[in-house]
């Protein structure tokens, strides 16, 4: 099993002037919550986003990025994400970077689809990175879901 997406509840506990949602991602038995902020992406942009992050591993990319927060820099100093790379069959899933951001919002969000490369479960020192394994057909039946909710919203 794995899908993304957006709840209709909204994070009472955000900045002032700020709305966010919840969101779930679901990797095999594993269902995680998220916060997507809505300053700058609207529930469209986030799922037309994932449909493309999720499209290049299906497509036989070996990385990708699923954004799950994305707020302009000028009020947000990070950007968080779930890092999705694809081992032969498989996707794998760890738990989501926050990354500080020091370049413009474009370059930081075509960089963030490349800088995926992480090849090793273990982090700079060391420790094991969690780590959750789906098929890469059930990333497959999430497009479609994803397609079909960008399709009609």
């Amino acid at each position: 099993m794995f899908d993304i997406f957006l709840t209709k509840e909204v994070v009472l506990e955000a900045d002032p002037g700020v709305v966010a949602l919840y969101g779930k991602i679901c990797i095999g038995d594993n269902l995680e919550t998220l916060i997507a902020s809505l300053y700058s992406w609207n529930e469209a942009m986030y799922q037309q986003h994932w449909e493309s992050a999720l499209g290049r591993l299906v497509e036989g990319e070996t990385k990708s990025a699923l954004i799950t927060s994305y707020a302009d820099p000028t009020v947000a100093k990070y950007i968080f994400w779930w890092p999705p790379v694809s081992r032969r069959r498989y996707g794998i899933c760890s738990k989501p970077y926050a990354a500080l951001r020091s370049a413009a919002p474009s370059f930081f969000y075509l960089r963030s689809l490349e800088i995926n490369a992480r090849t090793s479960n273990r982090d700079p020192d060391g420790r094991q990175i969690s780590e959750w394994k789906t098929d890469i057909r059930n990333i497959s039946l999430a497009l479609v879901k994803i397609k079909e909710r960008v399709a009609h919203p």
